[in-house]
């Protein structure tokens, strides 16, 4: 008479992970896009297009678009640095030129059009990626964009990681919630919407992980192991 007893024991974290799996998000998210953290201000990017005024000096305001290269072209100065600058910096470099051949020159730099502006929205959804911001676009809209979440998806656990000054801000959503008409969450530049496996999914994950490879195993009504051809009931 032979009997095996397995038994086993398994502990989740649900939420550290998730938030490990959103701060990685964020990192390729970023990386992806290029654009440096500075106090908040807007990074100008290549082919962002900008308005440069010069008010006292009418003749050298031109509309134009950042290179591939991230220069523009601007007159009597030639090739500047765009790409990497906020608006500020820019004018700034700008007026800064022009003081060597004008007297108290007056520079704004306006961006009349953004070139990459994108959220990411990764974890359980059908199509994880990257979506443009077009216009306001909230954390359902771009969840239902990703073609909606998979049945394994853990619907009040849905994580926002914000890049706030330099510091990742976590916030938990309730997607039953939005549904019911709770306000939703206008995304960000750069966001990162992270839908988590639930409970239920990740025990079949791990058990399938841990036991399924080992063990054939029958999980139905009745919990048996497969051991010499018959089966073991518990």
């Amino acid at each position: 008479m032979f009997s095996l007893c397995l038994v086993f024991s398994v502990s989740f974290y649900a939420q550290e992970p998730a938030v490990k799996a959103a701060e990685a998000a964020v990192a390729s998210a970023q990386q992806a896009n290029a654009v440096p953290e500075n106090n908040g201000a807007y990074i100008l990017q290549p082919r962002d297009v900008l308005e440069i005024r010069v008010y006292n000096l009418p003749e050298l305001s031109v509309s134009i678009a950042i290179r591939p290269d991230g220069k523009v072209s601007v007159p009597l100065l030639n090739e500047l640095d765009a790409a990497g600058r906020t608006p500020a910096q820019l004018a700034q470099a700008l007026t800064e030129g022009y003081a060597k051949e004008f007297r108290n020159p007056r520079v704004t730099v306006i961006v009349r059009s953004f070139s990459n502006q994108n959220v990411y929205v990764g974890g359980e959804v059908d199509k994880p990626q990257m979506i443009p911001l077009t216009g306001q676009v909230t954390v359902l809209q771009a969840i239902l964009q990703a073609g909606g979440m998979k049945a394994t998806a853990k619907e009040k656990g849905v994580i926002l990681l914000r890049n706030e000054n330099g510091k990742p801000q976590v916030r938990q959503l309730s997607i039953n919630e939005l549904l019911k008409g709770q306000p939703d969450i206008v995304l960000q530049p750069f966001d990162v919407v992270y839908v988590p496996k639930s409970k239920v999914a990740q025990v079949d994950k791990w058990v399938d992980q841990h036991i399924r490879q080992i063990v054939p195993i029958s999980l139905g009504m009745d919990f048996s192991y497969l051991l010499n051809g018959q089966a073991t009931i518990f």
